[in-house]
C-alpha cells in the first residue's frame, strides 16, 4: 500500500502535518514512555509524534551520530492511549482539559 493510499485511508500522518510538527508542539500534549525512553506527543486528531532522544546513526563504517529522530503514526484510540498510565507519564497537557 503507498503512502497516499495510506493518508486517503486516514491511517498514517500526512507529511503537511509531520513538516507543522516543529512549529504546533506546544499545543499538542507531551508524553514520557517509561519503557522505551521516548518522548511522544500527542494532537486532537489522534496523531502520535515520537521524538527517539539519543538515536545513533551510522554514518559510513565507523563514523556514528547521535541526533533526535522523529517518527509519525496514528493513534486508534486517544481514551486507550490516555488510560495506559503504567507505561505512560503525563508531562504536559493542553490548556482547558
Amino acid at each position: 500500500m503507498t503512502r497516499q493510499i495510506k493518508i486517503k485511508n486516514g491511517i498514517i500522518v500526512p507529511s503537511s502535518k509531520i513538516s507543522a510538527f516543529p512549529s504546533m508542539r506546544q499545543k499538542f500534549d507531551l508524553f514520557y514512555d517509561k519503557y522505551a525512553g521516548i518522548f511522544i506527543y500527542v494532537d486532537t486528531e489522534k496523531n502520535k509524534y515520537v521524538i527517539h532522544p539519543s538515536y545513533q546513526l551510522t554514518l559510513g563504517k565507523r563514523k556514528k551520530q547521535v541526533v533526535f529522530f522523529l517518527t509519525a503514526s496514528k493513534l486508534k484510540s486517544l481514551e486507550n492511549f490516555y488510560n495506559d498510565t503504567r507505561r505512560y507519564d503525563i508531562i504536559k497537557k493542553r490548556r482547558g482539559d
